[in-house]
């Protein structure tokens, strides 16, 4: 897997639909554009196989104009499935690492242009509170929404296909076309009226569990509590948190409160001590050793090892 997969995806494989072992990789162009700071995949294949993807991706945004396809894809769960067909734009901005899949069946022409923007390439670009402004409650990670592409976004995914260009004057005419399909697919997820979104409240209230646990890491929870305030059983919650988010609730909570320390140790000052407490640790030792666990040293070295 090429390098640059790391900024976009924690987990990612491509199967075929039946799950067969003869599955032959998807002939699709991929490159990292340094600017304006994103993987651009150009597609433009008839699928032997069924193909299906399972991947955890990364926070950012991610857009695809679709000159011609069926399938569908998205979140694995809390959100509807989106289908896709010819000259479709889908777009999907997530907050927080999110489990997806998509499918498409045999036989389909997939032909069309997809940008995978990392959170801190927006925030470069000075995009990020128009980023941040697609999502329109605290509760919302995951925004999923598909409009029937203007013929400007057809034109570009078009262009970007078959540049008649090489070298740099390729690349340049690619990151200007990925740069303005950018800015058009941020302003017309904020109109809404012309987006079609996704949304489900089931999902909605995981995502306010995890924001109050974020809001109160110290807290001791409980897998109990937090099912009684989504709403679910113990064992649901457990099944759909994981789904939902890639992570298991302990999983993350015990991530976000090593993170919230290191935080708390390297940019604010605070001592090994006081960033335990924090992190709800009552013990230094026991902290020290989680630390050392999930970052591979000890608290004390994190400031000299920027």
């Amino acid at each position: 897997m090429l390098q640059f997969h790391d900024r976009i995806f924690a987990q990612h494989r491509i199967v075929d639909a039946a799950r067969s072992d003869r599955a032959q990789p998807v002939p699709v162009e991929l490159q990292w554009l340094e600017t304006p700071g994103c993987v651009v995949q150009r597609s433009d294949v008839v699928l032997d196989q069924g193909l299906q993807t399972d991947s955890v991706v990364r926070p950012g945004l991610f857009l695809t104009v679709l000159l011609k396809g069926q399938g569908q894809g998205g979140p694995r769960h809390g959100l509807p499935p989106v289908r896709f067909t010819d000259n479709i734009v889908v777009a999907m901005a997530l907050r927080v690492p999110t489990a997806c899949a998509g499918q498409a069946p045999p036989g389909t022409h997939l032909q069309g242009a997809g940008l995978a923007f990392p959170c801190e390439s927006i925030a470069r670009l000075g995009l990020g509170d128009a980023f941040a402004a697609l999502f329109t409650t605290s509760d919302m990670s995951a925004v999923v929404a598909t409009l029937t592409a203007p013929p400007r976004l057809l034109a570009l995914a078009a262009d970007m296909l078959a540049p008649g260009l090489d070298g740099a004057e390729e690349q340049l005419l690619l990151s200007a076309h990925a740069t303005e399909m950018l800015v058009r697919v941020i302003a017309a997820m904020r109109q809404r009226s012309r987006f079609q979104l996704s949304a489900d409240p089931r999902q909605l209230r995981l995502l306010a569990v995890r924001d109050m646990v974020d809001a109160d890491l110290r807290r001791s929870w409980t897998i109990a509590e937090l099912a009684h305030h989504a709403g679910v059983s113990r064992r649901s919650f457990n099944l759909l948190f994981h789904r939902a988010f890639g992570v298991s609730a302990a999983a993350y909570l015990r991530t976000r409160r090593l993170e919230t320390a290191r935080t708390a140790i390297v940019q604010h000052g605070v001592s090994v001590a006081d960033a335990a407490y924090l992190a709800g640790y009552d013990n230094p030792a026991n902290f020290a050793t989680a630390f050392r666990r999930h970052f591979g040293h000890v608290p004390s070295r994190s400031r000299a090892m920027l």
